[in-house]
């Protein structure tokens, strides 16, 4: 028989609102430089999608010093 697992609605809430604020910023993130430097590479798009928001804070810091995709901003 299954063990039923009882379930904090409010960290439930918190980890979903958390994810979906993450989701957010790597999209703006992808939408200022698309618009800043043109159409970004997979393997671009890759690394923002899986960076935590850590890294995420970190390129946003630094977006304005961004140039190019082969630029040596590391996030």
């Amino acid at each position: 028989m299954l063990e039923k697992k009882k379930i904090d609605m409010s960290e439930y809430v918190l980890k979903i609102s958390q994810i979906a604020n993450q989701e957010s910023i790597i999209i703006t993130l992808m939408k200022l430089l698309t618009q800043k430097i043109g159409q970004l590479s997979n393997e671009t798009i890759q690394q923002i999608e899986s960076s935590h928001i850590k890294q995420l804070d970190n390129l946003t810091i630094h977006i304005f010093d961004i140039k190019n995709e082969d630029g040596n901003i590391y996030i």
